[in-house]
């Protein structure tokens, strides 16, 4: 069964509007991808809650996701993502809700 994409991101630190992480999680319909495959996640936020976030991948010929998108309160709002010069895994209008993990 396909259920779509899975991302679970991490951030680690934050320094002014500017945050890094890891991916933690990447599964896609029923294929996973293992987080070593990733480089570290670094994204930044402007003044007008404009979030833009880059997920690397390691592998060669493997190029970034870019990902621009709004946040309102805990929620992430996916408004562009590409991958090089092709689209990228995230639809727009796709949401990313934050998790505080205890």
């Amino acid at each position: 069964m396909n259920t779509g994409v899975h991302v679970l991101i991490s951030i680690d630190s934050v320094e002014a509007t500017c945050f890094w992480g890891r991916v933690t999680l990447w599964f896609s319909g029923d294929v996973g991808i293992s987080p070593s495959a990733f480089g570290r996640v670094a994204g930044r936020i402007d003044e007008h809650n404009g979030v833009t976030l880059e997920i690397p991948r390691r592998s060669p010929g493997q190029v970034t996701v870019t990902v621009m998108a709004e946040l309102v309160g805990d929620v992430l709002t996916v408004h562009d993502c590409y991958s090089g010069v092709d689209s990228g895994p995230f639809a727009i209008g796709t949401t990313f809700e934050r998790v505080a993990v205890q």
